[in-house]
């Protein structure tokens, strides 16, 4: 394994040496990954010793080593964790200024199970009202009003887009069915959304608590049973407490 990942490093440098310079800046400082389910924090000193600290739904990682210079704009770092996971990787890193691209070739050292390194890292965090913004956009995917959801939920809206996680859409009896977990800590961060016409179901459990509850919020004020599909869902159980909220 490490005369291949050796190889596999004399191959790249050779490669990037060859494809023409970049007019790089000093790559130290903190630099972030703006992924809206796999944020990433690439910090690195002035003795040129990183870290990254990446997380992905509800597991985390962290590789920590020594960047090298191959030439202007291109850095690489070789990690051999043998005392531990016994993972090695090189990684590469590409200033582009605004941004610093980083590719791994090997294993994912020190990542919990479906994280990773690889990405873009900018100069700047996106703000908490961007990742609001980006998650609700990936949850309803143009099926909803995200304003009329934004009102239906008033102050829980920060705590909805965190608790509810990725998700699985599909249409049942003409209606769309959302149901979300976040891996690794359900059924403490998932729910599940109905939407028919222009009425709109959500119950979730809310993952600020220490106990289980399940909050159901709806427009439909007519609606006085929760649907079908929500007794259905493989979480749900009647003898958790449900807060119900009506809106809109």
């Amino acid at each position: 394994m490490v005369n291949r990942v050796m190889k596999l490093f004399v191959l790249l440098a050779l490669f990037f040496t060859s494809i023409g310079n970049l007019f790089s800046e000093p790559i130290a400082g903190i630099w972030h990954r703006n992924y809206i389910y796999g944020t990433a924090e690439l910090s690195i000193n002035n003795d040129m010793v990183f870290s990254i600290e990446a997380r992905n739904t509800a597991h985390e990682g962290y590789i920590t080593g020594k960047i090298v210079k191959i030439k202007d704009g291109y850095y690489f770092s070789y990690i051999d964790d043998k005392y531990d996971t016994e993972q090695k990787c090189i990684i590469i890193f590409i200033d582009h200024i605004e941004n610093i691209e980083v590719i791994i070739y090997g294993d994912q050292v020190g990542a919990g199970h479906s994280v990773y390194y690889d990405g873009i890292y900018d100069k700047n965090k996106k703000s908490d009202e961007y990742f609001v913004n980006e998650k609700l956009q990936y949850l309803f995917e143009g099926t909803f009003d995200i304003e009329a959801v934004r009102l239906l939920l008033g102050s829980d809206l920060d705590y909805f887009v965190e608790c509810f996680g990725i998700h699985l859409k599909e249409t049942i009896n003409d209606s769309i069915v959302i149901t979300g977990i976040m891996p690794g800590v359900g059924p403490y961060q998932n729910g599940i959304i109905k939407i028919s016409d222009n009425k709109i179901y959500i119950l979730i459990t809310d993952c600020r608590e220490k106990t289980i509850k399940l909050k159901y919020y709806t427009n439909d004020s007519e609606q006085t049973n929760i649907p079908d599909e929500f007794m259905q869902w493989k979480y749900f159980n009647k003898d958790i407490e449900i807060i119900k909220i009506t809106g809109i």
